[in-house]
């Protein structure tokens, strides 16, 4: 089975499975990904600013922010150094009362694979209770964060699994909606490589960040979904830490609505706030 999807006459990606016909709950699986590669990609994939995805825009402007493209020497990521923290997770409702919601660790370190350096991230996200709901792996090329596979976890007994080989304009998805059901493929051939949604925060502190700064890059996460993520750095702000008062800058998405607080040095997280349909928002603060 093949399916091409167009977004104004440029064939952006290419879907097919590789594991034969699916039937019954393995084809729930793949037409989620079909679906995400479809109706609800046509309208994401056009370039904001009117250009095609092979046109990057080097210089930000006031009025046209940077399109940043794996490659073009825009994000950096070599300044990134191994580091270990752990972050709580409390929900404001939008009455303005407070609950804690879990916790999550972050850790970073840098391999060596075959002949280039790269940086590992894991994530592991804990309910309240303690229960370890979420588990992720990142790998990216140190410097330029281009992405190598994303292994992401989740669910009771983190049965829900979603695996993503990168290989430059090459993406394939493996997911695993239950242990019961076959792993579903799906191979893709993209216009442009895409960066990895989910390393969210770890990639936008490796952008030239400064205040009054856009950018637009192409991304793609664990739901398969291919998308324009927009950045903007508002402002600067100081922030009590538990290594004392930091200077961060104010970093906000819209395809995710999120802010981050983020430091050039580690752990370069200082904070994240959530912003969630229902109106409350989540929000990540340090762990002494």
């Amino acid at each position: 089975m093949k399916r091409s999807h167009t977004a104004r006459a440029r064939t952006y990606a290419r879907g097919r499975t590789v594991s034969g016909l699916a039937t019954g709950r393995t084809a729930i699986g793949l037409m989620a990904i079909a679906g995400a590669l479809g109706a609800r990609q046509a309208a994401a994939i056009p370039d904001p600013q009117g250009r095609s995805l092979g046109e990057a825009n080097t210089t930000a402007s006031a009025s046209r922010p940077d399109t940043v493209l794996i490659g073009a020497g825009i994000v950096d990521g070599s300044f990134l150094r191994p580091y270990s923290v752990e972050y709580e997770l409390t929900r404001i409702d939008a009455d303005g009362s407070e609950s804690p919601t879990g916790r999550w660790t972050d850790d970073v370190t840098i391999v060596e694979r075959g002949d280039r350096q790269v940086l590992r991230r894991e994530l592991s996200r804990y309910d309240a209770d303690g229960n370890k709901d979420l588990w992720r792996v990142h790998l990216v090329d140190h410097a330029s964060l281009a992405p190598v596979l994303t292994h992401h976890q989740q669910g009771p007994d983190l049965r829900q699994i979603t695996h993503i080989d990168f290989e430059g304009e090459s993406v394939t998805i493996s997911v695993l909606q239950d242990p019961e059901t076959p792993v579903v493929h799906l191979e893709l051939e993209l216009e442009q490589a895409p960066f990895d949604l989910a390393l969210y925060a770890t990639l936008l502190v490796a952008f030239p960040l400064r205040e009054g700064y856009e950018a637009v890059f192409p991304v793609i996460g664990p739901t398969a979904t291919l998308k324009w993520e927009t950045l903007t750095v508002s402002r600067r702000e100081t922030l009590s830490t538990p290594d004392g008062d930091v200077d961060a800058w104010v970093v906000e998405t819209d395809s995710r609505p999120w802010t981050a607080w983020l430091m050039k040095e580690a752990p370069y997280i200082a904070k994240i706030e959530q912003r969630r349909p229902d109106g409350s928002r989540w929000i990540s603060t340090r762990v002494p």
